[in-house]
């Protein structure tokens, strides 16, 4: 529940100053969730532990998929990219 991921039943509870319902992006930045546990599932791909993980940092599903795919692209240790997906890469980013 501190760390945002199941919903109290009853009660409660502040995190650095947040609620933990009311305030749960701003619970996870103070804390530095990682969810590493959500990893545990030997079926996800790549592409789909990633998009697990920017839901549960709140990231807009409009904006995800872009950062999902910046995010793989960028990891140039990734020998083979076409095992996450399959497209041609994305524009290089003017960040």
């Amino acid at each position: 529940m501190l760390t945002t991921l199941l919903r109290p039943s009853a009660g409660t509870a502040l995190v650095a100053g947040f609620d933990i319902v009311k305030e749960a992006d701003q619970v996870r930045r103070s804390i530095g969730v990682a969810l590493q546990d959500a990893a545990i599932d030997p079926l996800m791909t790549g592409n789909e532990l990633l998009e697990l993980q920017a839901v549960l940092y709140g990231i807009p599903r409009a904006k995800m998929k872009k950062r999902v795919v910046d995010s793989i692209w960028h990891c140039r240790s990734f020998t083979n990219r076409a095992f996450f997906f399959s497209m041609s890469p994305p524009p290089v980013s003017t960040r």
